[in-house]
């Protein structure tokens, strides 16, 4: 188990040692010696330091109170102590009797509330309707409630005048030209976040915002996947 960081806050097992701890004294707090002379440090500030810097660590601390912070760096997670145990700073924060933050966002995440499919892509010929991806369709086949918007050139559409019907979105109120650029945003779909790269995309580059991690696309020469660290290609040929 790695050893540094450790920021656990220690108290000094007895009466602090003024001449050895704090050294030089006499002066003003922030007037520290020059070079050479014994450097001081005020106890309680940094203690105070360490408080305000929160405890990070592998190991956990072994000073603490009921409400102490600390940064669990095996888990990157913040916690805090309550009861007899370390927990998830969320499991502590009280949003209603007997009700956390974390209650409150696992039963979201049960319930399903609004996870949304997103794809986008240009018209490929003039028409009311954009054809929903296949991989998407099975993830709203039977949902009644699902609310959809849809951009087109940027341009948000009244939500009145778009419907899905038949695996495809429809735009009521006329024709989407020919080349016209859209996002379409399904609401209310239930399960994971799904997002889409439709028809053929390039990445600016590696940096590229667009999209979200595990999304594919392709161009001409390449196929594009978005991962962690950004969009990665691979070149296309004939055979």
């Amino acid at each position: 188990m790695p050893d540094l960081p450790d920021n656990r806050i220690r108290l000094s097992s007895g009466p602090i040692d003024f001449t050895n701890e704090v050294g030089v004294t006499g002066q003003d707090h922030d007037d520290y010696p020059g070079g050479g002379d014994q450097p001081r440090f005020d106890h309680m500030r940094m203690f105070l330091i360490g408080l305000l810097s929160m405890q990070s660590s592998y190991e956990a601390p072994t000073q603490y109170r009921q409400g102490t912070p600390w940064f669990d760096l095996n888990e990157n997670a913040l916690k805090m102590r309550v009861g007899s145990e370390w927990v998830p700073a969320a499991d502590a924060i009280l949003i209603a009797d007997d009700f956390t933050l974390g209650d409150w966002y696992r039963e979201f995440v049960a319930m399903g509330i609004a996870p949304e499919i997103r794809f986008n892509g240009t018209q490929a010929a003039t028409s009311d309707e954009i054809t929903i991806p296949a991989a998407a369709r099975g993830a709203i086949e039977g949902k009644t409630d699902l609310e959809v918007d849809l951009f087109l050139n940027g341009v948000l559409q009244n939500p009145d005048e778009v419907v899905i019907s038949s695996g495809v979105v429809r735009l009521t109120s006329g024709d989407i030209a020919l080349g016209t650029e859209y996002v379409v945003v399904i609401k209310n779909v239930g399960g994971s976040v799904t997002s889409i790269i439709n028809n053929s995309f390039t990445p600016s580059g590696t940096a590229d915002d667009t999209g979200e991690e595990g999304d594919t696309a392709y161009d001409d020469d390449y196929l594009y996947v978005k991962t962690s660290a950004g969009w990665k290609r691979a070149a296309l040929s004939s055979f």
